[in-house]
């Protein structure tokens, strides 16, 4: 028999048993090995086990792996080797061991593929693509997935399928593609209905419920977390009662409804305590602790805080463990514990450090891979482009020379009919042929002179074209690196639907100095949130368009996958990740940034600011407002052992409010009759008189006197500095 319906990627949980159905089950495939059954059964039990020990004895699996695949080579099964190397890699890979991973998993593959085994070979393009996953290498990831899927469409494997459509649909989440995370999430949620796989169904309904909360559509979360934990229940099936719990729990937190979120967790709690599911108690106690911190109830958070990063620290759980710490900083800070408070933060900084390298380093290297692979192909084209032009030019001046030649021959045999009929008409006249004969030398050697002459002036000339293609094409070389850099840093800013989906009414001006920026502007919209920043980094060019390649993912992380929410703590995030980046201890590197945050809550019409070295201009009832920040850059230069603090203001946007956030590029623009800096004041009062105005206006507005400031000037100014300016009215 065959082994069929491996589960992919995390939905492997939901197809398999609870932890005691998968003991009773390993102890059932234990006692009818000694039975008296084939060989190829005997392979097909072993590959089995080692199936319901992936997840909790990596050592049996590699036992029962190894008993299969040498049976099976032995008996000459090769399906029973496929299974057995796709098991052994899975484990593998949940080691990190990816590399051997995928080297085992490419091995199946082959074996699948050579034994016309297309349910191994499925298995194995979803090992792959679990392992990738791991990597962080998403194009690889849902190419691996996508080979699978095709396989299972082909073979009929329903079950298959639903796992592969919701594995891609893990992948979109994960890069932020929320509706066609949703769109795969739901083809997978229809063949699990179809095929009344109640267990999947309800896995499924629990991720579309993380997916929708993190699109910021609550009411559409609710009712897929509600779905799951219905169907949980009436299957009794406790450790996804248990992870419904928690999940519901999470999602009251977010929400700040505390009295529900500890219900939620409590109820997790008991049923984790029943089936011994110790990395989820763990979890389950830090989430705790955060809720009992949302309300004051500070003795109470750190007890459960205290347990669960003790018991994740005994896991070797390094998330939980952060995620515990770091509000125990919190607390200990609320208590006025500040030893305790520093002791816990330093521990924080040190655990979110070791997984941010094991994450966003691999992501910015992949990044950069894949930036040196593409502009190696357009380098390419390039190249093919200059030969084709060539290949042209070559025909076009062997077609000159040909009609040159032929010409030449015409104006030779006229010459030479002309000269027999002057001979013939002159016969009589010796003595004046003889002149005309001297003549004719005379210009000949004239003719040789010029024809000299013409050469060498062609040499020169040629000499000057191959000298002004030489520079012309290092020029275009430059250019199209640069242009290539744009390229690269335009697609990482957000574009202007998603921008106008999250504030409906704003303005960016954004003028590069050069083809690329060293100011940068983010805008993400999360948990029912607006996060906006804009950035001024070190340096122009492609130099300083590298700075916000990081700073950009580096928001990312913290704001989207990481889900902080106070400005404060992101910015104290994001200059601990530039300084780890960039090596800052180490060297003496002050490259980074200045930067100005906001976080809009419409619903509660409030806003919350914090700064880097930029402020915050407001306007409300037509009075303008200035809101500094931190005397800090982020990585910039202090004392060692000195840490930076962000202070967070809080503003009140229940009435009509326009704010702006700013590079100095504008204000240090030099131009106008006296060749002076526009300067910080006239700026500001430049804002405050267009304030009322609509918002496009006021960006023709900056724009019209930017170009008349920068025209003013004897003789006129070119623009110094990367301008960034974007206008907000709520």
């Amino acid at each position: 028999m065959k082994i069929s319906g491996f589960c992919l990627l995390l939905f492997l949980l939901v197809a398999g048993q609870t932890w005691g159905q998968s003991q009773r089950l390993i102890d059932s495939l234990l006692q009818v090995l000694p039975s008296n059954i084939g060989d190829r059964q005997k392979v097909d039990v072993y590959n089995m086990v080692a199936r319901e020990y992936r997840y909790s004895d990596s050592a049996k699996v590699a036992l029962y792996t190894t008993k299969a695949k040498q049976l099976a080579k032995k008996i000459n099964y090769p399906e029973g080797v496929t299974n057995a190397q796709y098991y052994l890699a899975w484990v593998i890979m949940r080691k990190g061991h990816y590399a051997k991973a995928l080297e085992l998993q490419r091995q199946a593959l082959a074996t699948a593929q050579k034994s016309n085994y297309a349910e191994g070979e499925a298995n194995a393009y979803n090992g792959l693509g679990a392992t990738y996953w791991r990597q962080g290498n998403y194009a690889k990831t849902l190419e691996a997935y996508q080979s699978s899927l095709k396989i299972r469409e082909k073979i009929g494997d329903k079950r298959g399928m639903a796992g592969s459509y919701n594995n891609i649909s893990l992948v979109y989440r994960m890069e932020g593609k929320y509706t066609q995370s949703l769109e795969f999430a739901q083809k997978s949620l229809d063949i699990s209905k179809s095929i009344d796989n109640q267990t999947a169904v309800a896995y499924i309904y629990n991720n579309m419920g993380i997916t929708y909360k993190l699109q910021g559509n609550y009411a559409k979360a609710q009712e897929c977390y509600q779905l799951a934990l219905a169907i949980r229940i009436k299957m009794k099936d406790q450790s996804g009662i248990a992870e419904s719990y928690f999940d519901l729990g999470k999602f009251a937190l977010t929400r700040k409804q505390y009295n529900k979120a500890q219900k939620y967790l409590n109820q997790a709690l008991v049923i984790q305590h029943k089936i011994g599911a110790q990395s989820a108690l763990a979890d389950t106690r830090v989430i705790l602790g955060k809720a009992f911190y949302g309300q004051n109830k500070y003795n109470q958070a750190q007890q459960y805080l205290n347990d669960g990063v003790q018991l994740a620290r005994n896991l070797g759980n390094p998330r939980i463990e952060r995620d515990g710490v770091e509000y125990l900083a919190k607390v200990f800070k609320a208590q006025g514990k500040h030893a305790q408070a520093y002791q816990n933060l330093e521990l924080y900084t040190q655990l979110a450090d070791s997984l941010f390298n094991e994450e966003k380093i691999r992501k910015l290297t992949q990044l950069a891979s894949r930036y040196v692979a593409e502009k190696r192909e357009d380098s390419l084209r390039a190249q093919q482009a200059q030969m084709a032009a060539d290949l042209k030019n070559r025909k076009l001046e062997q077609r000159s020379t040909y009609i040159g030649l032929g010409l030449t021959i015409a104006l030779i045999l006229v010459l030479l009919f002309f000269y027999v009929e002057k001979q013939r008409n002159n016969r009589k006249l010796n003595q004046t042929n003889h002149h005309l004969t001297h003549s004719n030398e005379e210009l000949q050697t004239a003719n040789e002179t010029i024809k000299v002459a013409h050469e060498e002036i062609k040499a020169m000339n040629d000499s000057l074209e191959n000298t002004l293609h030489t520079v012309e094409k290092q020029h275009e070389d430059i250019t199209a690196s640069i242009t290539y850099a744009q390229r690269i840093q335009q697609a990482m800013l957000h574009i202007e639907e998603d921008i106008m989906h999250a504030i409906p009414k704003h303005f960016i001006l954004f003028r590069p100095r050069d083809i690329v920026s060293g100011d940068f502007y983010w805008v993400e919209q999360a948990r029912g949130k607006v996060f906006m920043v804009v950035a001024d980094c070190t340096g122009h060019g492609v130099p300083g368009a590298f700075m916000t390649m990081i700073g950009s993912l580096a928001l990312t992380d913290i704001i989207v996958q990481q889900q902080f929410d106070n400005p404060s703590d992101i910015l104290y995030r994001l200059d601990a990740v530039f300084r780890h980046i960039l090596k800052t201890n180490n060297t003496l590197v002050r490259d980074g940034m200045d930067v100005a945050l906001v976080v809009l809550d419409t619903q509660q019409q409030v806003l919350q600011y914090a700064g880097a070295k930029t402020p915050l201009l407001l306007v409300q009832n037509g009075n303008i407002r200035e809101v500094k920040g931190a005397i800090y850059s982020i990585n910039g230069y202090r004392k060692k052992g000195t840490k930076p603090t962000f202070d967070t203001h809080t503003i009140d946007v229940s009435t009509p409010t326009t704010f702006y956030l700013y590079s100095d590029g504008y204000q240090d623009q030099f131009g106008g009759k006296k060749n002076r800096k526009f300067m910080k004041k006239r700026f500001r009062e430049l804002l405050h008189r267009i304030a009322e105005e609509p918002l496009p206006t006021q960006k023709k507005l900056l724009e019209t006197k930017l170009d008349e400031w920068m025209q003013a000037a004897n003789p006129p100014y070119r623009q110094i500095d990367d301008i960034l300016v974007m206008g907000v009215r709520v």
